[in-house]
């Protein structure tokens, strides 16, 4: 069992050797410090399988069913279920809200959307939740907060000391953020400074013109699409702009819609980075324990946070 009431065992880890070996059988003769140097070298770029957590079900296996989990954003297909584990969700819908957005989805299941929780609608999440996790989980989540600092401090408050902060994130490199330049620490800063609540101008724009496809397999055999970034004018493009610059002019009045948009795009390696850098100057009260990396194939990794 990874996760225990006073603290949280080692978690798998990212790369383990042994793993290495036994699923890539053309790298079998090769010695321990040989595998590690190929991966750093190739195949990681491969997406070669590299850990015992290799995909979301090896992930969400980390959780043990006593935990008491929060999960953020279950929409029609929750990770966890009751009764089988302890679990309250949270999302911007209520049950409702959120069977009438599946009934009209034709790839989800409206009978499958659980009962939610707690509604949020913008306040602090300990104004909303009385009571504390052992984890808090978000799949595809993350990407959208406009203050990443302030949600890593909303989910801070709702888990115990030791707690774990469990995150599936897509990669930009293969899904329709491919073409967008990878997010940094001092973006994540300013976000902060600003206390933004809602998406600049510069993301629901990029968010609406520079996307490409988002099928996986097709980014790791190098297709990547277009480049939206060099595609000609048209009447699409100049009605974005407009309709960006008018959002912006209303969230300057305060006025104006809420419009969601991809605030972030990561790399396994580019997110680890922010989240130590944001530990290191204490803005965060959590810790790294894991990013796994992207398995080709794949547009997804995962990541485990400790709450200090």
């Amino acid at each position: 069992m990874l996760i225990e009431r006073d603290d949280i065992a080692v978690m798998p880890p990212a790369f383990d050797v042994a793993e290495y070996r036994r699923h890539n059988g053309d790298l079998v003769r090769m010695a321990d410090d040989e595998l590690a140097h190929h991966y750093v070298l190739h195949g990681a770029d491969e997406g070669r399988r590299c850990s015992r957590v290799h995909d979301r079900g090896t992930f969400l296996a980390l959780v043990p069913p006593a935990a008491g989990i929060l999960e953020i954003g279950p929409f029609w297909a929750p990770a966890f279920r009751r009764p089988a584990f302890d679990v309250a969700y949270l999302d911007a819908l209520d049950t409702e809200q959120l069977r009438r957005k599946a009934e009209a989805d034709p790839n989800s299941a409206g009978s499958a959307v659980p009962e939610i929780d707690y509604v949020w609608t913008g306040q602090p999440y300990r104004t909303l939740i009385e009571r504390t996790f052992d984890v808090v989980f978000s799949s595809h989540n993350i990407e959208h907060q406009p203050d990443l600092i302030g949600h890593f401090l909303d989910v801070a408050d709702v888990l115990r000391p030791g707690g774990l902060m469990m995150l599936v994130i897509p990669d930009k490199r293969f899904c329709f953020d491919h073409f967008l330049p990878e997010s940094d620490i001092t973006e994540v800063v300013q976000a902060r400074a600003q206390r933004r609540t809602r998406h600049s101008a510069a993301k629901v724009l990029a968010d609406q013109m520079m996307h490409t496809h988002n099928d996986p397999p097709r980014h790791w055999r190098g297709d990547h699409g277009a480049d939206p970034r060099h595609a000609p004018t048209n009447s699409y493009r100049l009605d974005c702009i407009r309709r960006i610059f008018a959002y912006e002019a209303a969230a300057h009045d305060g006025a104006g819609p809420y419009v969601d948009a991809h605030a972030w795009q990561f790399t396994p390696g580019g997110f680890a980075a922010v989240v130590d850098e944001l530990e290191a100057a204490g803005l965060i009260p959590f810790r790294r324990l894991q990013v796994y990396p992207t398995v080709s194939g794949s547009f997804e990794f995962y990541a485990a946070l400790a709450r200090k």
